[in-house]
C-alpha cells in the first residue's frame, strides 16, 4: 500500500530547501490519480486551487516565514462540511443539484489562514449517519472503508492526503481509521467549533481528524483551536510530544465479545509490549475493570442511538416531508423511533450518560488513560454494513476524547487500538498517543 511520509516529518526539509510543499502535493496526486478510480475517496476535488496554494507555501517555507507547522500541509474536508466553492452534497439525493457553498466552514477558514493545501471533498455515508458511501478500503477494495468519515479515512490510508477532516457522531472517525491504517482523533466535545458543518446529533457531534501520525493529526486541530476553539471553550493548548502514561485501564466491556479469537490475542500480545516498556497495565482476560464504569457503559447503546434519533427530528424531520422517499432507512427508522420518544426518555437518558461521567472522573486519579481496541477487528467484507459502533460509541456519548492508534495488523488488515482520556483531557492524552504511536512501531 503506497503511503506519503507524515507531514511533520518533512518540515526539516523544507526549512532546508531539501523539499518543498508543491513538491509533496505531487506526491499527493500520484497516489490520487493511481488509486482514487478505484478508492473512491474524493467526492471533488480543485488541483488547480491545491497548486496555487501549494505554490504560495512553498514562498513562504524558502522566506522563512511559514504560517505555521501545518503550512502546506494538503488535505481533505469531509463532504458535511462547507468549502467555499464546493457543493456540500452529503451523499444525499437531497443536495444532489446543490449550489456550492459561499463561505468555509469555520475549521477549514481557520485551515487556510494557517497554509494549509485543500485538495477537495470527502466522500461520507448520507447526511454522516445513513446509507454507506461509494468508498472502498485501499488495504482491499472488497472491504469497507468504515463510516461515516469514509472518504478521509481512506484517503489517508492511502497516502492521498496528509489529513483529513472528519466528524464522529457515534464511531465516525476512529473507526474508519482503525480499518484504512490510520491515525484519528475524536477530542472532547465541544472543543472544535461546529459551525458551518450539517448536524447529525447536538448531543453528539463531534469534529475532529483523521491524519498519517498523531503530529498531522494534533497539528490540524490545534490551527482551529487556534483560530476558533469551540464556545466556551480555552482550546487545544498542548504539543504533540510523546509522553509515556505511567498507569492504564483496559475497559473490557461486552464489546470485546465481538473479538474474535485472533483479534483479542493480538490486543493481548500487545498490552504485553507496553507491560514490558513500564507501563502499569490493569486488565483481566475474565474481569471487567473498572467495573463501576463498564457496568453503565454496557447499556448505553440504546440511550446513545434515542439521544441521536431524538436529536435529527430537526431538519431531517423537514427533509423527510419535503422530499418523502429521498432519506435513507438508517434515518427514517432513527426519526420513527424518536416518534415513540418521551421527553421523560430524553432526561433518562441524560442521567445515565451524567452517571458514566461520574464515574470517568472517578478514575482521574488512578489512571492516564483508557486502552480498548478502536474496533471489532478489522474492516468488514463488503458495503452495506460499515462495521460495529460498539468500541467507539462510549467515547461519543460521553464526549471524552478519544485516539485511533495505527501498529496492529489482522491477517494483513489495519486493526488500531484506542487510548482514551478525561473530558478536558486532550493535551495530555495526546503526549500518551504520541508515545503509543511510537511503541506500536518497535
Amino acid at each position: 500500500m503506497p503511503t506519503c511520509r507524515p507531514f511533520n516529518t518533512l518540515l526539516p526539509e523544507f526549512r532546508a530547501g531539501r523539499d518543498t510543499p508543491r513538491a509533496a502535493l505531487e506526491r499527493h496526486l500520484q497516489e490520487v490519480a493511481g488509486m482514487d478510480a478505484l478508492v473512491r475517496a474524493f467526492r471533488s476535488l480543485d488541483v488547480a486551487a491545491a497548486r496555487r496554494d501549494a505554490d504560495a507555501a512553498t514562498q513562504r517555507w524558502k522566506a522563512g516565514a511559514p504560517l505555521s507547522e501545518i503550512d502546506g500541509m494538503v488535505i481533505g474536508v469531509k463532504d458535511i462540511i462547507d468549502v467555499a466553492g464546493f457543493p456540500t452534497r452529503m451523499n444525499s439525493p437531497v443536495f444532489e443539484q446543490t449550489a456550492p457553498a459561499f463561505q468555509d466552514a469555520s475549521c477549514v477558514r481557520a485551515a487556510r489562514r494557517s497554509g494549509a493545501v485543500i485538495l477537495g471533498k470527502t466522500e461520507t455515508a448520507e447526511f454522516a449517519s445513513g446509507n454507506s458511501a461509494p468508498t472502498r478500503n485501499p488495504h482491499d477494495l472488497k472491504r469497507s472503508p468504515g463510516g461515516s468519515s469514509s472518504g478521509s479515512g481512506a484517503a489517508v490510508g492511502a497516502g492521498m492526503v496528509s489529513a483529513a477532516f472528519g466528524t464522529q457522531t457515534q464511531g465516525s472517525i476512529l473507526r474508519p481509521a482503525s480499518y484504512c491504517g490510520a491515525v484519528g482523533y475524536k477530542p472532547s466535545f465541544g472543543v472544535l467549533p461546529l459551525s458551518g458543518i450539517h448536524p447529525v446529533s447536538g448531543s453528539h457531534d463531534h469534529l475532529g481528524a483523521l491524519g498519517a501520525s498523531v503530529a498531522d493529526t494534533w497539528n490540524l486541530c490545534r490551527a482551529v483551536s487556534d483560530f476558533c476553539p469551540g464556545a466556551g471553550h480555552k482550546g487545544l493548548t498542548g504539543k504533540a510530544d510523546p509522553v509515556r502514561p505511567a498507569r492504564v485501564a483496559v475497559m473490557r466491556m461486552a464489546a470485546f465479545d465481538e473479538l474474535d479469537s485472533g483479534c483479542d490475542a493480538i490486543f493481548e500480545a500487545m498490552l504485553g509490549r507496553l507491560s514490558d516498556a513500564g507501563v502499569v497495565v490493569d486488565c483481566s482476560t475474565k474481569a471487567a475493570l473498572p467495573a463501576n464504569l463498564v457496568k453503565i457503559l454496557n447499556g448505553i447503546f440504546d440511550a446513545s442511538s434515542g439521544m441521536m434519533g431524538w436529536d435529527m427530528r430537526w431538519p431531517y424531520a423537514g427533509y423527510a416531508a419535503r422530499w418523502p422517499g429521498l432519506l435513507g432507512e438508517k434515518i427514517t427508522g432513527l426519526l420513527a423511533q424518536a416518534e415513540q420518544t418521551t421527553l421523560a426518555q430524553y432526561r433518562e437518558w441524560l442521567s445515565l450518560r451524567d452517571a458514566a461521567l461520574a464515574q470517568l472522573v472517578a478514575l482521574r486519579n488512578t489512571y492516564d488513560a483508557i486502552l480498548m481496541p478502536a474496533a471489532s477487528g478489522p474492516a468488514p467484507k463488503g458495503f452495506a454494513f460499515s462495521g460495529s459502533r460498539s468500541f467507539q460509541v462510549p467515547w461519543s456519548f460521553m464526549g471524552a476524547p478519544a485516539w485511533s492508534i495505527p501498529g496492529l495488523s489482522v491477517a494483513g488488515l489495519p486493526f488500531g487500538v484506542q487510548i482514551a482520556g478525561f473530558v478536558g483531557g486532550d493535551d495530555v492524552l495526546v503526549g500518551h498517543a504520541a508515545w503509543l504511536e511510537q511503541a506500536l512501531v518497535q
